[in-house]
C-alpha cells in the first residue's frame, strides 16, 4: 500500500519582525551619535592685560563689561544683551563712525557671565566689521 504525503508548500521568507528591530535599532544609534550642532572656532590671540596696561595712544577704546545677568554697561549705562547691535549702531552713528575696523573693542566679563554670551557678541562685532576684539576675564585666585 501507497501512502500519498499531502506536504504543503509553505514560503520561505524572510522574518520582517526582526528585521524591522534592527532598522530601528540603527536609526537610534546614529540619532543619538550624530551632532547636528555645527562647531565653529572663533580665532582669538591671548595675550596678558595687567591693570596698568594702557590702549596706544590716539585710539578710543569701546569698553564693554558684561554682567552675570544678561545685560552690559556700555558708557554709563546698563543695557539688555538682546540689544547690542542697536546700542553699537546708535554709537557708530553719534561718534561719525563709518566702521568699526580700526577701533579697538574690549569685553570685560565679570565672573559668572556666561562666555556663549560673550562669543555671541564677538560674532556680532565681527558682523559688524569689528576686527580689534580683546576678550578679557578675571583669573581666579581660588586655586
Amino acid at each position: 500500500m501507497e501512502f500519498r504525503r499531502h506536504t504543503t508548500l509553505r514560503k520561505q521568507g524572510l522574518n520582517l519582525t526582526s528585521l524591522i528591530d534592527i532598522i530601528f535599532l540603527l536609526v537610534v544609534f546614529f540619532m543619538l551619535t550624530t551632532s547636528f550642532s555645527k562647531l565653529q572656532l572663533v580665532p582669538m590671540s591671548l595675550s596678558t592685560i595687567t591693570a596698568d596696561s594702557e590702549i596706544p595712544a590716539g585710539s578710543e577704546a569701546i569698553l564693554i563689561q558684561f554682567s552675570p545677568n544678561q545685560s552690559f554697561f556700555l558708557e554709563g549705562r546698563y543695557y539688555k544683551l538682546a540689544r547690542l547691535k542697536t546700542v553699537l549702531n546708535d554709537l557708530m552713528e553719534r561718534n561719525n563712525i563709518k566702521s568699526l575696523t580700526p577701533i579697538p573693542i574690549i569685553l570685560v566679563g565679570e565672573r559668572g557671565v556666561n562666555i556663549q554670551d560673550m562669543m555671541a557678541t564677538i560674532k556680532i562685532i565681527e558682523g559688524m566689521g569689528g576686527r580689534n576684539v580683546s576678550l578679557v576675564g578675571y583669573k581666579d585666585d581660588t586655586h
